[in-house]
């Protein structure tokens, strides 16, 4: 579909859980559905120009290292800095009404590392 209707992004969130580590006790139709994947991720012959594939995981580690090679770029994204917490508990809350003072959001941000 995504070469048919170009330009095209394609993004799977958790992709370590589509297409972790091949094993040798995993399902047959398991190891059919990364195969394919693997397949597609190639283009086997089609013009893959215009389309953008994005995955993201937690675990890098235990993506199939088939599908790392495909990914031609890593980035990694640290987990956000105490400020940037802050301002996403402010963002969060928006306009609703709350009794929390700055020092209350400096705490939950410390709290949450």
């Amino acid at each position: 579909m995504a070469r048919e209707k170009k330009p095209a992004i394609i993004f799977i969130d958790e992709i370590d859980s589509l297409a972790g580590k091949r094993s040798d006790n995993e399902q047959d139709n398991t190891r059919r559905i990364k195969t394919e994947f693997l397949v597609q991720m190639q283009g086997v012959g089609k013009d893959t120009r215009g389309i953008l594939t994005l995955g993201a995981t937690n675990c890098p580690w235990d993506l199939d290292p088939a599908i790392r090679r495909r990914f031609v770029k890593r980035i990694y994204i640290p987990l956000p800095e105490k400020e940037a917490r802050k301002g996403m508990f402010k963002l969060h809350v928006g306009n609703t009404p709350n009794e929390l003072s700055d020092e209350d959001f400096e705490i939950l941000a410390e709290k949450t590392p």
